[in-house]
């Protein structure tokens, strides 16, 4: 699962938060949505098909995030945050009156306080959470502490909110078998039921296999030292590894572009292949190289593509210079690990990179 929100979220919308703000981070609510009035039905509802009261749960559709099934080559789209907008023109919610969303926890955390707001001011609630046992679904319970006045010409519509998107990274974000929702308000003696259908959106499959498939970076450097009692020294790389991690096979060879200071390595190539820990006899082959500023730049790509569980290691060989002494300057050893082209099922692993940060290219001042 890609581009999720961040703990601090909760957080931020706890402390209090403008309508502009609350509404760019909002989304589809995912689980069912129900609000329970309490004591009789306003008057309001005597004559819902007049058109002119109604009283509905909106979904808020903003920024959603792709989600993928560990079984399925579907990439279905959530929304980041879990919110609804409660749409009471003409009718008073009076105190005491419940909203209830039930959403699933593999995707979503609640947030720290529940909030629900008009326009920019905090409406008074108060909120409980609980987990059903049979399901595995969490219930948020948002109890209005004051009555919530009829929504008019010029006045915005409450909007509460419940949980954010799970800050999940691999190997955790995957999900298995989560529910299409829905919302709904519940009926009274006075006016019909009103659902809305919250199905989640799926956007088009992966290429390929069409399963989740991943990739992972790690590497070897070696030191390359100048200098009086060689104080001076930069890094690079002799060999990289890349494992695939799956579930799927990965749609695409892997190709990976080393980014090096080129006052220091002037040349890279591929020396050899091992898949699994054996020969492989194909090679790599060089797609690009470049030299722009002080950085020299070649790109590769692997000759086959990777299944689950498959390990490759590259071997690599650097032609040096050596500097006369400290330098302006450095580009730090940069490899970085990418798909020929974008795959909506690629799982972004966060270990796509390799760098060092260590080298040394001027001395101390005296003193």
């Amino acid at each position: 699962m890609t581009d999720l929100a961040s703990p601090s979220s909760a957080h931020m919308l706890s402390s209090g938060i403008s309508r502009r703000q609350l509404l760019s981070l909002a989304g589809l609510v995912l689980g069912t949505g129900i609000v329970e009035l309490a004591g009789p039905a306003p008057a309001a509802f005597a004559d819902p098909g007049t058109g002119a009261d109604q009283f509905t749960l909106e979904p808020i559709a903003d920024h959603p995030v792709n989600v993928l099934d560990s079984g399925t080559a579907a990439v279905a789209q959530y929304p980041r945050q879990l919110a609804v907008r409660i749409a009471n023109s003409g009718v008073e919610l009076p105190a005491g009156s419940r909203l209830t969303i039930t959403f699933d926890s593999q995707l979503y955390v609640p947030v720290e306080s529940p909030v629900v707001t008009i326009g920019n001011a905090p409406h008074p609630t108060s909120s409980t959470l609980s987990k059903s046992a049979e399901t595995g679904l969490t219930t948020c319970a948002i109890t209005l502490d004051n009555a919530l006045p009829p929504l008019a010409a010029g006045r915005e519509a409450a909007i509460a909110l419940v949980a954010t998107a799970h800050p999940l990274r691999y190997p955790h974000d995957l999900v298995r078998r989560l529910a299409d929702p829905t919302a709904e308000v519940g009926a009274t003696a006075k006016s019909p039921r009103a659902s809305c259908g919250m199905r989640r959106q799926r956007s088009a499959t992966g290429s390929g296999s069409g399963r989740p498939w991943g990739m992972e970076l790690s590497g070897v450097w070696t030191k390359h030292s100048w200098g009086p009692g060689n104080e001076l020294c930069y890094y690079y790389p002799t060999q990289i590894t890349v494992r695939a991690v799956g579930p799927g096979r990965a749609t695409v060879p892997a190709a990976f572009t080393i980014a090096l200071d080129a006052q220091v390595v002037t040349a890279v190539t591929v020396t050899s292949l091992r898949l699994n820990n054996r020969p492989y006899q194909g090679s790599a082959r060089q797609t690009a190289i470049s030299t722009s500023g002080a950085a020299h730049l070649s790109q590769w790509l692997l000759p086959m593509s990777l299944k689950a569980g498959d390990v490759i290691d590259i071997g690599l060989a650097a032609t040096l210079t050596t500097p006369d002494g400290a330098l302006p300057t450095i580009k730090h050893p940069v490899v970085t690990l990418s798909s020929t082209t974008p795959d909506q099922v690629q799982r972004l692993t966060g270990q796509t990179t390799l760098t060092r940060l260590d080298s040394v290219w001027t001395t101390a001042p005296a003193g």
